[in-house]
């Protein structure tokens, strides 16, 4: 019975993240041109920052392991082998399948997330750091930013690490606000804000989904 529950649990991870990503894609058919401004606006000094914040947050979630092992399970363990998004862990689990076409198939995945990612990131600022700039409030947003990510199945001590990047786009977000805020009119102040962070916070996912891909590239 219980393998039967696991099963169908696993079809509905699948189901549920090919419609997260087709949704985002489909919503956003027409605004593709947005995705290619936060594109352009990569540079080596914000990759290098990224790569810093993501050093940071493994070795918080290192540290916290290490203290108790409690920290490295989530939600989703309780059906998979091993913890991970569950935007991402079964696709990945099908890596190790003897067949071809499954294993070809989260790979083409990937590749439709990774075009989705400018998508999801603004939507994120919009709801944690847009009209956040003050230290109380943007503290609190990023830690319900990175507790949020454990209904992904993310395990425990990773949520806790996500605070991290998640007070880093709010800095990023302050920063810019208050540099513009006497220069341009409130609305204009904020859309920029949230583009900064929002760039940022892409580009984070993207080198961590980057890697993701390479993985697949080299199991098929």
């Amino acid at each position: 019975m219980m393998e039967w529950i696991t099963l169908a649990i696993k079809i509905f991870a699948v189901c549920f993240a090919l419609f997260n990503v087709g949704m985002a894609l489909f919503d956003n058919r027409k605004k593709f041109g947005y995705a290619v401004t936060i594109w352009k606006r990569f540079r080596f000094r914000i990759f290098f920052k990224i790569i810093f914040i993501l050093f940071c947050v493994g070795a918080t979630y290192r540290a916290l392991i290490s203290i108790s092992p409690i920290f490295g399970y989530g939600w989703i363990n309780f059906f998979m082998k091993s913890a991970g998004n569950i935007l991402v862990t079964p696709m990945m689990e099908g890596l190790a399948s003897d067949n071809i076409i499954i294993r070809t198939a989260p790979l083409l995945f990937l590749f439709g997330f990774l075009i989705s990612l400018p998508f999801m990131a603004k939507l994120e600022e919009n709801v944690f750091r847009r009209g956040v700039h003050t230290w109380g409030k943007m503290t609190l947003n990023s830690i319900c930013f990175g507790l949020m990510h454990l209904a992904l199945g993310i395990p425990i001590g990773a949520g806790i690490a996500l605070i991290i990047p998640g007070f880093f786009f709010a800095h990023k977000y302050r920063q810019t606000y208050l540099s513009l805020c006497s220069k341009a009119s409130e609305k204009e102040a904020k859309n920029k804000a949230v583009l900064v962070s929002t760039t940022y916070h892409t580009l984070m996912n993207t080198v961590v989904l980057s890697y993701l891909i390479i993985i697949s590239i080299l199991s098929i």
